[in-house]
């Protein structure tokens, strides 16, 4: 589990970089989660198509959504995360490491989803530059 947190925060750092116009781990964090939630919202609406049709409408009620949004994973859960981790490591009893896990895994599986999600987003984004760069 402690590999898996040093991940998320990996990658979650590849992504600061990538993206400097962000302050913190937090901003970007929240764009991240706000951006899959609000194309989950898009798609989940029955007229999904009506915002689509006009540029101004989309953005206003994108721009609505963000405002309400409220952010559910801050950059300072990993570091709990990763305490714990080490404490798990570490716990004699096979049982209670095995709970303990468990709770862990749920806990962190969201966001790391949501992270690599992110990261492989980004990725393609690059792969796309770069053939359209050298013409493929």
């Amino acid at each position: 589990m402690f590999w898996r947190v040093e991940a998320i925060s990996g990658t979650l750092d590849l992504l600061m970089k990538a993206a400097p116009r962000h302050e913190s781990k937090d901003e970007l964090l929240l764009e991240i989660e706000s951006r899959a939630a609000w194309l989950t919202h898009i798609d989940s609406r029955a007229d999904a198509a009506a915002p689509s049709q006009d540029a101004h409408l989309y953005h206003e009620e994108r721009r609505i959504f963000q405002a309400s949004y409220k952010q559910k994973f801050h950059a300072a859960a990993l570091e709990r995360w990763r305490e714990r981790a080490k404490q798990l490591r570490d716990e004699p009893d096979a049982y209670l490491a095995l709970k303990e896990h468990e709770t862990l895994r749920r806990e962190c599986e969201p966001y790391a989803e949501l992270v690599f999600e992110a990261a492989a987003e980004m990725d393609a984004e690059l792969q796309r530059q770069f053939d359209e760069a050298f013409g493929r």
